[in-house]
């Protein structure tokens, strides 16, 4: 519902405010399983063995050993970084020391009485709280795009622990066939050096998970190398229904820079009207009448960026959810390459090296698919920021 910039605010209260509801609400809607894109929910065990075997070893100094990791769902996540992360106590520090100013300002105008005075300080101590309720929405934006992003790192350790291991596989049945005479130590060599680079891509995205997990901690007010996991490991996908005109509507009635820039024009409307008397000055009063035209113009500007930015948050979600069928027909595509060459070299017709490279470009058709659903998802939660429209809850399963 669109607030009425020109409200005149009671005096707040001293005591710290209650968070509203963030505008942004995690999207969903989603049911269909992704074809390709439909990884093992093996994520929590694997992630579990790897923090067993010392991933995390050294990272969590201080911390009780055997700790287990805090399984959160996004909700979750979200609730504590409201009530305790560090952007949250940042906003709320901001928000008092804007009332302790309109305490002030309503204090001096006992002493000098004035209506624009007055004005301007109801519309900063309204401008403010505006601004607590907007840093909470963008607060509440960043823990759905980092618990998304600890969900894709989960996976993508997955991938890559499944393509080692059938890279090792690989090797094995390389090394046999070159003891037997088969295989040229070329073709050894080249399969060893695939090894290898599976094993330092496996170790990139350990690196990449740990990563996720300090950004998520760090946005809760937790330690960064606390362990935690998501409640969730599977994505969804479905193409959620949106509609560009609604989102436009809903923008241009709520946007944080729109209200502030009708209050401005407000302010600037009421400075005229008092300026047009015959005691003020001609200068006074054309002076004023540019002010207005000048409050006036900057909403003009205002509404044309916000519809900007929603006609591109737009775009992109509509391109981002197309990416996604594309990238699982490839991923198939690529299944099938693998599943042929590895019958035409038990035929041995190719040579073990033609495996791996097939095995290489299957591995990256899925990690393709994992990134086109994840970056759907960031898109669709941009576009609900950027249009102030709820999401449905529910984007992940487990």
């Amino acid at each position: 519902m669109a607030r009425d910039a020109r409200l005149t605010l009671p005096t707040p209260p001293s005591h710290r405010p209650e968070p509203p509801r963030a505008r942004f609400q995690p999207p969903g809607g989603s049911r269909r399983r992704s074809r390709a894109g439909r990884l093992p929910a093996l994520a929590l065990c694997l992630t579990a063995a790897l923090l067993t075997a010392g991933l995390w070893a050294g990272q969590a100094a201080g911390q009780e050993a055997g700790a287990e990791a805090a399984r959160l769902s996004l909700d979750e996540a979200i609730e504590i970084a409201l009530r305790q992360g560090p952007d949250r106590q940042a906003a709320d520090l901001a928000l008092e020391l804007a009332r302790l100013e309109y305490e002030q300002a309503k204090a001096n105008l006992l002493v000098s009485p004035s209506p624009v005075s007055g004005r301007e300080a109801e519309s900063a101590w309204r401008n403010a709280q505006l601004e607590h309720e907007a840093s909470l929405a963008s607060l509440t934006l960043q823990v759905a795009e980092a618990y998304y992003d600890l969900i894709r790192s989960l996976q993508q350790v997955e991938l890559s622990q499944g393509n080692l291991e059938q890279v090792q596989r690989q090797v094995e049945a390389a090394q046999v066939r070159h003891a037997a005479g088969a295989l040229a130590d070329l073709d050894l060599k080249q399969t060893r050096q695939q090894l290898r680079q599976a094993e330092m891509q496996l170790e990139a995205d350990q690196r990449a998970l740990v990563a996720a997990q300090r950004a998520l901690n760090q946005l809760l007010g937790r330690p960064l190398d606390e362990p935690v996991l998501p409640a969730e490991t599977e994505l969804l996908f479905e193409p959620v229904p949106v509609d560009l005109e609604t989102a436009l509507a809903s923008a241009l009635a709520q946007r944080l820079e729109i209200l502030q820039a009708q209050d401005r024009v407000e302010t600037a409307r009421i400075t005229l009207e008092l300026a047009q008397n015959p005691f003020t000055p001609r200068l006074d009063q054309a002076r004023a009448e540019l002010q207005l035209k000048q409050a006036e113009q900057a909403l003009e500007q205002a509404r044309l960026r916000v519809e900007l930015e929603v006609r591109n948050a737009y775009d992109a979600l509509q391109a981002a959810a197309a990416q996604v069928p594309l990238r699982e027909a490839a991923a198939e595509l690529a299944a099938e390459q693998l599943r042929i060459t590895q019958l035409r070299f038990e035929a041995g017709t190719i040579t073990s090296l033609d495996v791996t490279e097939a095995q290489q470009k299957a591995f990256e058709a899925q990690v393709s698919v994992l990134n086109a659903l994840f970056d759907y998802r960031i898109s669709l939660a941009r576009f609900l920021q950027a249009a102030q429209l709820d999401g449905l809850a529910g984007t992940v399963t487990d």
